[in-house]
């Protein structure tokens, strides 16, 4: 492991359960170096609809469109379209062709990106003390669940899993077309979100989604060399800006839920002191106060 922690290849250990009439490829494990850490359930099981398959915590095809998960939060820093970009790199996705929608709370999007920051060493230190202290940081982040963005922790965090995470989703769907076609997967490849068979058909991702959801994760994956990469270090427009320009994104503030309430934090003028009294009648008597 270098200086940068992050979750190789090898973490991606995943398991298989039917759900809502697809299957979550369920769980991505730990590093071997610890197996006997638990599993994280994928998060993404739990409103996953018919035909639809979550290859992981961020990836899901239905029959009707490619959704990508961004986990850290956007704040005008660009992560809510690096994240995307990552995945759609090793998925063979256009910029156009799947939603984008950040991450829920949930342990499987826990920060590795800050284990370089707990741990008491500086980044050149790679002695054996040093890498010990790093995966012992690695390992209380993954037992916290710490989900966090802040302190350009999101890019180290992020750059290796999320292009496994796509690297998975893409054989995955290449050994599905194998099965419904008999072609053999080392003659098919992929191509702005299709699978291409020798014979040239292209059958959309969308389009594999049941089939891809019936059999075994390809998890024996292989990232692409940066010579090979379209996406990932080159100029373009953030996916937002148009949302962002024309008033159609939807920030935090907002959000509208029924029954929603807004809340104001009353500090005690006295900073660190216990409270000697409080008297909420004013407030409790203004119209609407609950």
């Amino acid at each position: 492991m270098g200086t940068m922690p992050v979750l190789s290849r090898r973490t991606f250990i995943f398991g298989s359960a039917a759900v809502a009439g697809g299957v979550v490829f369920g769980s991505y494990g730990q590093a071997q170096d610890n197996p006997a850490s638990p599993g994280t359930t994928n998060p993404l099981a739990v409103d996953l609809g018919p035909d639809s398959v979550a290859f992981n915590p961020w990836v899901e095809i239905s029959p009707e469109k490619i959704t990508l998960i961004a986990q850290h939060a956007d704040i005008g820093q660009g992560i809510g379209s690096i994240q995307p970009v990552m995945i759609a790199e090793e998925l063979d996705l256009e910029l156009d062709q799947f939603e984008i929608r950040f991450a829920g709370p949930s342990p499987a999007y826990f920060n590795t990106g800050f284990a370089h920051e707990i741990a008491p060493f500086m980044a050149a230190d790679q002695s054996l003390e040093a890498e010990k202290g790093r995966a012992a940081a690695l390992e209380w982040l993954r037992q916290s669940g710490l989900q966090m963005t802040g302190g350009s922790s999101a890019i180290p965090d992020t750059y290796e899993k999320l292009r496994a995470a796509g690297a998975v989703a893409r054989e995955t769907l290449k050994a599905a077309a194998a099965r419904r076609s008999g072609a053999a997967v080392a003659d098919i490849r992929t191509e702005a979100g299709h699978v291409i068979l020798p014979n040239g058909t292209r059958i959309p991702y969308i389009a594999l989604s049941a089939e891809a959801a019936k059999i075994p994760p390809v998890t024996d994956v292989k990232l692409r060399d940066p010579s090979q990469w379209r996406l990932i270090g080159k100029s373009m427009e953030r996916l937002d800006i148009r949302a962002k320009v024309t008033g159609e994104i939807v920030f935090g503030i907002d959000r509208k839920m029924d029954g929603m309430v807004y809340a104001a934090v009353k500090l005690n003028p006295n900073k660190g002191q216990p409270i000697r009294s409080y008297d909420a009648s004013k407030a409790q008597s203004m119209p609407g106060v609950q």
